[in-house]
């Protein structure tokens, strides 16, 4: 049965899904960068949907598709070009080899290793920052994006859930329950 080119097209659109609801979630991280008590609150959106994804469904968030969100937000948070790139870069291998070694099919379980996981991940980025800067940065606000990071993990997993269910392809449960 051959498939027509609509049906072709919408199953494309459909995996592209996680990429462009990734996207999403960077452009509105950004949104409220000038309010001056929300600069210090910036939850890094991006890591929690690139953990679900490359955890539950790596078939559907590519590296090239990381390297993309990377520079996203390297140009809308301006920041120096590269650091988040490597950051993501970063957090896409770590998962990957975390993937293959775990069982997260509780929530509690994988949020327990998304604490672990952003924690490195956090801890790379101010390396890499105080690197470039060539001074150690205060741990104070990485600390705080860190913390506001993990807190909002179970909401993004919600909709990443949603997403997986009602528009992707049925596989297993992501979740025994959340």
């Amino acid at each position: 049965m051959k498939e027509n080119f609509i049906d072709i097209l919408t199953q494309y659109l459909k995996q592209m899904i996680p990429f462009f609801l990734t996207a999403l979630l960077v452009i509105i991280n950004f949104m409220f960068i000038h309010i001056s008590w929300l600069r210090f609150f910036k939850p890094n959106l991006a890591l929690c949907c690139l953990y679900f994804w490359v955890l539950y469904r790596p078939d559907l968030l590519g590296i090239s598709a990381v390297i993309i969100l990377g520079f996203m937000t390297d140009v809308l948070s301006g920041e120096p070009l590269g650091m988040n790139i490597c950051v993501l870069t970063f957090s896409y291998i770590l998962t990957s080899f975390i993937r293959q070694h775990i069982n997260t099919q509780t929530f509690l379980n994988s949020w327990i290793y998304f604490l672990l996981i952003s924690f490195c991940v956090y801890l790379f980025k101010w390396m890499l920052f105080s690197f470039y800067y060539k001074s150690f940065l205060s741990v104070f606000y990485t600390f705080i994006s860190y913390f506001s990071t993990v807190l909002l993990y179970p909401l993004i997993t919600k909709l990443n859930i949603f997403i997986q269910e009602h528009y992707l392809i049925k596989n297993e449960p992501l979740h025994e329950q959340i």
